[in-house]
């Protein structure tokens, strides 16, 4: 398990960084609540006005005057897009690295199988993506105790796995791109992670283009469809686990055959 504990110091920094820079972000977006929920009336009459912009944001479906609603809308909102880049740019440089870097001429003549090598640096971004998880739920969930406003804590926890699914299906399927590539492309992972999130606000805006639901996770990873009754949607949780299994064995064939640069 060497390969796993180096990428897991390699990816702990930056994972950490990521974590407490939207955990911030998180405890002040909360941190006002009891002054939004006192001019609620103020905050209506905002976003009445704000029309298709609020809707892109989901700021029409939740209500801003319970601590679960804002949560979902600033908070959560924060966690996805944060989350989302954060696993698209681990993930695009998790195997071309070792090429673009010149680490694969010391790596590979090593007694170790290209699937082993694999497996391990798979099993090191799921535990770096646990620890940005871990960091930012723990923030939140100390936050709203702060406050001292009642929360579901299903509504909370059901929120936060939400952002690890995101998380799940951006680094996969970044995975899978790294193995077809020979260096490391931040820009690349960067620029898929936004596309996705533009895609979900012009569902949102209903422009209607209803299909690119199917082509992006922060459609149903949403935080303002996981708060309530209504959670997970098995279809499209189905869609992103099956999703990110064919994305790893996509991935997975391609490097095990692939002549690497060295």
């Amino acid at each position: 398990m060497t390969i796993l504990r180096h990428e897991l110091k390699q990816g702990r920094r930056m994972a950490i960084i990521w974590a407490v820079g939207c955990a911030l972000i998180e405890v002040l977006s909360l941190s006002v609540f009891p002054k939004v929920k006192n001019g609620m009336t103020l905050i209506n009459q905002m976003l009445e006005s704000m029309g298709t912009l609020a809707k892109a944001f989901a700021a029409d479906r939740l209500d801003y005057g319970t601590v679960m609603g804002y949560y979902a809308a600033e908070a959560g909102n924060i966690l996805s897009l944060g989350g989302g880049l954060f696993a698209a740019i681990l993930g695009i440089s998790m195997l071309s690295k070792e090429e673009g870097r010149h680490t694969a001429e010391y790596l590979f003549p090593h007694p170790v199988s290209r699937l082993w090598v694999l497996v391990q640096k798979l099993m090191a971004m799921l535990l770096l993506f646990l620890t940005f998880s871990a960091i930012t739920a723990t923030a939140s969930w100390l936050t709203l105790r702060w406050l001292g406003e009642p929360f579901s804590m299903v509504d909370f926890v059901q929120i936060h796995m939400g952002v690890y699914l995101l998380m799940l299906h951006l680094g996969c399927l970044c995975l899978c791109i790294s193995a077809f590539m020979s260096r490391d492309s931040t820009g690349l992972g960067i620029g898929l992670s936004l596309g996705m999130y533009f895609m979900l606000l012009l569902i949102n805006m209903e422009v209607g283009i209803d299909a690119l639901r199917y082509l992006t996770p922060y459609y149903y990873t949403e935080a303002a469809k996981l708060v309530g009754p209504d959670s997970f949607h098995s279809f499209f949780l189905k869609l992103n686990l099956g999703l990110s299994a064919a994305f790893l064995m996509i991935g997975f064939s391609r490097y095990a055959t692939k002549d690497l640069r060295i």
